[in-house]
């Protein structure tokens, strides 16, 4: 009878350790398992973090070119990087000054000049040109002023650049105003000086540079 316990209990110990055994790899190996799930997922996100950074920069390169080239654009159309034209600007300025009937207009613009790069920083293969241009006329109030400047500053013409403005109230004698009926009423007279900014591709060697119009 004790042998025969003895070997039962012998049968079920060692069940036990085997049991134990097994109990304790499988815990083992789902430990293991987790650690390296664990280790994926954190490569997993990073891979997954450093693929959104990318993408933000891809992005925002991406807008940037966009930037770049919708202000090159605008400034194409702003004829900017196109010769100067300044028929069209003294046309404007007649024509408001017509529209305004404003008397007394006269303006100047000097010779066109190369901006050396001291001055102001350009790209390679680009030079950049300025041209003075003044005018004066009689006004009836300070908003004829106002409509001058913005019909100029509205052509497609290059970048305008206002430097200097003065407007003074004249002063005029009775006597004087009877016998100046043309300036009768234009209390205000404007003196403007402005710079035109174009820019210009310089010409390969052996080629001629632009002309001016």
């Amino acid at each position: 009878m004790a042998g025969i316990q003895y070997v039962l209990i012998k049968k079920h110990l060692v069940m036990f350790v085997v049991i134990s055994l097994l109990g304790v790899a499988l815990v083992s190996g789902s430990a293991y398992f987790k650690a390296i799930q664990v280790a994926q997922g954190v490569v997993t996100k990073a891979g997954i973090k450093a693929s959104r950074v990318k993408m933000a920069h891809i992005l925002s390169d991406q807008k940037l070119i966009d930037d770049y080239q919708s202000g090159y654009n605008e400034l194409i159309a702003n004829g900017f990087l196109d010769v100067e034209n300044r028929l069209l600007w003294i046309e404007q300025l007649e024509a408001t000054s017509n529209r305004l009937e404003l008397p007394d207009l006269h303006y100047k613009i000097d010779a066109q000049s190369v901006l050396g790069k001291d001055i102001y920083s350009t790209p390679s293969g680009l030079s950049l040109h300025k041209s003075e241009f003044t005018f004066q006329a009689s006004l009836l109030h300070e908003g004829d002023l106002v409509e001058l400047i913005a019909d100029l500053q509205a052509l497609k013409s290059g970048l305008l650049v206002v430097e200097h403005c003065e407007l003074n109230r004249r002063h005029q004698s009775s006597a004087a105003k009877s016998s100046n009926k043309k300036n009768s009423g234009y209390d205000f007279q404007a003196l403007c000086d402005m710079s035109w900014y174009t820019t210009a591709k310089l010409a390969a060697p052996g080629l001629p540079s632009r002309g001016k119009r």
